[in-house]
Order: structure tokens, then C-alpha cells, then sequence
């Protein structure tokens, strides 16, 4: 077996020869490199095993061995509609990196193929630094980092692009969390090595619900512009998230669910020991027991003489959920004076648990009381936003509904002026859409907002969309939605007392 071996590190020992005297004086004596390569050389004899196919990275500045624990393995990268999808010859890993030269290193049967190429620093987001660069044969690598750390490395063999991508540290996020999905909990790195780098967060308060772990704050790394296709050949989108289970971790997989009976304050340790692809161990210790949240109901609706009566089977009519806010209801809604101009909430179809306003609204905002609430203005629509943390009702006949998007609106920031929805008498008309793309809507108002804090929701977490049947499907507490494609110069148009929509 050790021949074996021997025979196959000959083939690396050559490729590497060939990719370090390619490199400049400034890399050092010849002599000194042969010394490293023999390094390598023993070090794969010694380790027993014969190098599988596969893609590897090796070298001076790479941390262990240079059989399986260095080996990169088929990953994913993103799919319409925000999935995943493997994509051909498409290698990632983790790998603790330091100073020094590299080599990604090809194994065909008993072809062994030295690649290496020099990298140009890129930013992705405002908290993660990537380093990426095309591979050649015997072409140059030099680290990028002086001192060791954990990498997230990446090889694309078929446009011959690599990254290097620094992890700093790690985040837990979802609704499991107090952030929910807008603000991760922090894991921050404890200790580093060759042999492991320890990542552990303490105090974090999981509940139970869908989560995934992210590195740097950021989801993903996008190396090409547009939009992954369904043939995943139009993009270079990977994941700098994890899915899955904690004892089978996926790049960019699917959430994580936190069970029902497991609230509490736990210590998340994650820690990386050289191995294959992504070498990855989650730990979740229970340290302690949440607070008790605030009992909120999974329902809300409305009644009363503005909207037709005060018969619950025949006029109730559902609020709208917020997704991750369980304290908060909205509605756009046609109020009339036919009957009277009056109406109530209960969190079911019936009179138990009602509720309306007491005193005189501040702003189109009433403190939620006993009191029949009484339409503010004339016949018309109205947008109803119940905070039940603040225990506040707002009704304001300024109707916050936006398009969004960066291609289809313009932007994708949440509630940006010139993408408002106007209206003439029943229906709200979009701003004429702007290019191809997939239509985003969403509704905000001044009272919709975040737990504990005056912030706006995200956008997305009362969003809405006008499907094929032509009918308004709101999120609510759902997953995301299927899109519905619209073409450049279109615009949409809106009924809520139909509950449909048209795009034209």
C-alpha cells in the first residue's frame, strides 16, 4: 500500500515542483521550497491512505495533512425562487489557512494536476472579506492571510474561479431566535488551531421555530451577476449559510427547527477539526430558561356596523398576520356609513376576548380600550394596524402600499415614496414597472413595528402578491411566496374589497 502511495505522491510532488519554481525570487531558495515539497511528500506517505479522486488543497500555508482532511466536495449553489441545486464540478470546504503558498491540487485516476493563480481582494457586504482569482496550470498562489484562519475555500473547474473567504465568526438566526430573521446571535471565535478553531455564543435564548447558521452576517457570495437559472450555468450564487440538521450540516440547506418543549438559554459552540468539505461539529447547551413572552393571539378579526354589521358569521372579517411579529395585525379595509361607522376586534369569530379603543386617536392612533372604535373620516379605504404590544389600533386613510424591487421598482428598500401604490376610487395602481422581474408588494404603516422597538418591520414580513387566478394572496405567518413574473412597462392594480388584483 505505502508504494502505492509513493507512486501517487511522486505525481504531487512534480506538480508541485512545477507550481513553486514558477513563483518569483522573492518566494525564497529553491532549496527551501524541494524542503516543503518533501515535507508534503512525506506527509502523504506517512498518512497511510491513497488520495481519491477529488479536488484538494495543499501546501505550506494550509493547515493539516494533504489527503481527505484537504479535500473540497460538491456543493450547491442557488436555484430560482431561492433554493439550492448542485452545480457541475462545483468544490467547497472549510480549511484553517495561514501564510504561504498554496496549490489546489486535481486527482484523475492517477493524473495529479497542480493549479494556482494569484487572487484579487473582493468585499461582499460590509462584514466579509473574500479573496478570489482564476486557477492555472502552475500558476502562482500566495496566501492572503498572515496569521492562521478558518476559510471557507471554493473551486469552480468550470470558469476556473476560486475563493478564499475569511470566517470571522458565526450567528445563529431565525424565528428559534430573539432577533428573528433580521439580527443574528452572535458566535464569536474562542480559540484557533491547526487542529481546531472553537466559535462558542453564550446567553443565546432559542424557542422553538425554524433557524440556520450564518458566517460574517452574510447568506450567500455571488461571484457572477443575475439570477441563478434552473441549469445553475448563469451564476456563481454559493451559500455562507448552513441548513439542514445538526448532525448532517448542507450549505444553504433547508431551516432548522428548534422543537416544541425546548425553550431556553443555551451556549452554541461550533467547531471545525480538519476533515472534508464541511468539517463542521454544532454543540447546543441549555445554560438556563427563557423569559415568558407575552401570550399573543394566532388570529385576529373585525366586526362591527362600518363593514356591514355586527353579526360574526356573516361580517367578521380576518386581520392579517405579521410574519416573526406575533404581536402585530393589519388590514386594508373599506369603511362605510351605510349602517353606521362603528367596529370592534376579538381575536376570535365571536364575543370573547373583544376589544376596541378608549379616548380620542393621536394621530390616527387610538389606545386600545373598550370603546367601540369610530371611523375617523368619510366613507372610503382605510389602513388598520393592530400593535398589541403597544396596545395601540391605527386607522389612517393613507394607505401604505409599495412595489419593491431593484429591477422591477427601482429599489429594495421598504417603503420608498416613489413606489407607492395611489388609488382612484376601488382600486390602487402601481407605479409602471420598470423592467422584467418578479413582483414584490408590500403593505407598512407607523404602527407596524418591530418588538420592543419604534423600527419598521422588514418589508418582506408583510408582503404580499397577486397570483396566475388573479387573486391577492397575503404571507401572513407563511413561508415565502411563489413569484409571479411582470414585464417592464406593466403596472399592477389592487381591489381589497375583491381581494384581486390584475397586471397589465
Amino acid at each position: 500500500m505505502k508504494n502505492s502511495v509513493k507512486h501517487l505522491a511522486l505525481f504531487l510532488s512534480a506538480a508541485l515542483l512545477t507550481f513553486f519554481v514558477s513563483c518569483s525570487d522573492d518566494d525564497g531558495p529553491i532549496g527551501n521550497l524541494l524542503d516543503e515539497i518533501d515535507d508534503i511528500v512525506d506527509e502523504i506517505v506517512d498518512s497511510g491512505p491513497v488520495l481519491a479522486d477529488g479536488i484538494y488543497i495543499v501546501g505550506p500555508s494550509v493547515s493539516a495533512d494533504t489527503t481527505s482532511a484537504n479535500l473540497l466536495q460538491a456543493g450547491n449553489v442557488g436555484a430560482p425562487e431561492f433554493g439550492t441545486q448542485l452545480r457541475t464540478d462545483f468544490y467547497e470546504g472549510y480549511i484553517y489557512m495561514g501564510a504561504g503558498n498554496y496549490s489546489f491540487i486535481k486527482v484523475e485516476g492517477e493524473t495529479t494536476t497542480a493549479l494556482g493563480g494569484a487572487w484579487t481582494k473582493v468585499f461582499v457586504g460590509d462584514s466579509i472579506e473574500s479573496f478570489s482569482g482564476a486557477l492555472d496550470a502552475g500558476g502562482e498562489g500566495e496566501s492572503p492571510f498572515e496569521t492562521g484562519k478558518l476559510a471557507h475555500v471554493m473551486y469552480d473547474a468550470s470558469t476556473n474561479q476560486y475563493a478564499l473567504t475569511t470566517v470571522e465568526y458565526w450567528e445563529v438566526i431565525g424565528s428559534a431566535t430573539d432577533g428573528g430573521w433580521s439580527a443574528g446571535q452572535k458566535i464569536a471565535e474562542t480559540s484557533k488551531s491547526a487542529e481546531s478553531v472553537v466559535f462558542v455564543g453564550e446567553g443565546i435564548t432559542m424557542r422553538e421555530g425554524p433557524y440556520k447558521f450564518r458566517f460574517n452576517s452574510n447568506w450567500g457570495i455571488n461571484l457572477e451577476e443575475g439570477e441563478c437559472d434552473n441549469s445553475a450555468t448563469a451564476c456563481l450564487d454559493y451559500f455562507t449559510n448552513l441548513g439542514g440538521t445538526l448532525d448532517a450540516l448542507v450549505a444553504g440547506g433547508a431551516n432548522m427547527e428548534f422543537g416544541t418543549g425546548n425553550d431556553g438559554v443555551y451556549k452554541v459552540t461550533i467547531t471545525y477539526s480538519p476533515g472534508s468539505g464541511i468539517s463542521l461539529d454544532v454543540a447546543v447547551e441549555k445554560t438556563g430558561e427563557a423569559e415568558v413572552l407575552a401570550q399573543y393571539p394566532d388570529s385576529l378579526f373585525m366586526i362591527g356596523s362600518a363593514i356591514g354589521g355586527w353579526d360574526w358569521a356573516v361580517n367578521g372579517q380576518p386581520l392579517i398576520p405579521v410574519y416573526d411579529n406575533k404581536h402585530l395585525f393589519w388590514k386594508v379595509v373599506y369603511l362605510d356609513t351605510a349602517g353606521g361607522s362603528e367596529f370592534k376586534f376579538s381575536p376570535v369569530m365571536a364575543w370573547n376576548g373583544d376589544f376596541g379603543k378608549t379616548g380620542d386617536a393621536t394621530g390616527g392612533i387610538f389606545a386600545k380600550g373598550g370603546d367601540n372604535v369610530v371611523m375617523p373620516g368619510a366613507p372610503g379605504y382605510y389602513a388598520i394596524t393592530v400593535n398589541l404590544e403597544a396596545e395601540t389600533i391605527e386607522v389612517t386613510e393613507d394607505v401604505g402600499i409599495y412595489g419593491i424591487g431593484g429591477d422591477t421598482f427601482g429599489s429594495w428598500d421598504g417603503g420608498v415614496a416613489e413606489q407607492k401604490f395611489t388609488r382612484t376610487d376601488s382600486v390602487f395602481t402601481s407605479p409602471t414597472i420598470l423592467a422584467d422581474g418578479e413582483l414584490r408588494i408590500h403593505f407598512t404603516s407607523s404602527t407596524l413595528t418591530k418588538s420592543e422597538s419604534t423600527d419598521a418591520v422588514d418589508w418582506w414580513q408583510a408582503e404580499f402578491v397577486v397570483v396566475a387566478s388573479g387573486a391577492i394572496e397575503f404571507r401572513g405567518t407563511g413561508g415565502d411566496q411563489a413569484r409571479t413574473a411582470v414585464t417592464a412597462g406593466q403596472k399592477v392594480y389592487l381591489n381589497f374589497k375583491t381581494l384581486t388584483g390584475a397586471i397589465e
